[in-house]
């Protein structure tokens, strides 16, 4: 038994694929669909890729006050806890925590809580920081949830198989 594909596109890009089976030619049957595809294939328009770099920038966004945020944890902890300002990786948490907490040093007054130091500008940039990334996600959220101007379309694959019969010879 051997097949044909017979592959077809229309003007507005459907595909449609057929399957044929040819009988050898002792049989009686002359040819029999076996198998039928069509696929409807849409590209993108401008809006959707516009709309995927604005999501991926939320997302890179949302990661970079993410890391903001985890630094400026670990300053308030480690001024907390009294750590040793002379071991390195302190040394580095409060240099490049140093200029975000800045802006809000002189808010409230800093207090000596045992052996630590309580800092309330850490607080206050963690809430501001906070604040900050969820405005500016929900913004680039919003700009990138308005309907497409030409609409979605799906891509669709629909089959349709028959059962072959064999008849005698």
């Amino acid at each position: 038994m051997s097949s044909r594909r017979v592959e077809e596109v229309d003007t507005n890009g459907r595909r449609r694929v057929t399957i044929l089976e040819e009988e050898p030619a002792v049989q009686a049957t002359d040819q029999e669909v076996a198998g039928e595809e069509e696929v409807i294939q849409t590209h993108p328009d401008t809006w959707n890729v516009a709309r995927g770099w604005l999501r991926t920038f939320g997302a890179f966004v949302a990661v970079a006050f993410a890391v903001i945020e985890t630094l400026l944890i670990f300053r308030f902890g480690f001024l907390l806890a009294g750590a040793n300002p002379s071991n390195g990786f302190v040394d580095f948490i409060y240099d490049i925590t140093g200029g975000m907490v800045d802006p809000f040093e002189g808010i409230v007054s800093t207090e000596a809580v045992g052996d630590g130091v309580f800092e309330p500008a850490s607080l206050i940039a963690l809430v501001v920081y906070a604040a900050v990334a969820l405005l500016l996600t929900m913004l680039l959220w919003a700009a990138s949830s308005a309907p497409s101007a030409a609409g979605d379309r799906a891509v669709t694959t629909r089959s349709r198989h028959r059962t072959r019969e064999i008849q005698g010879e």
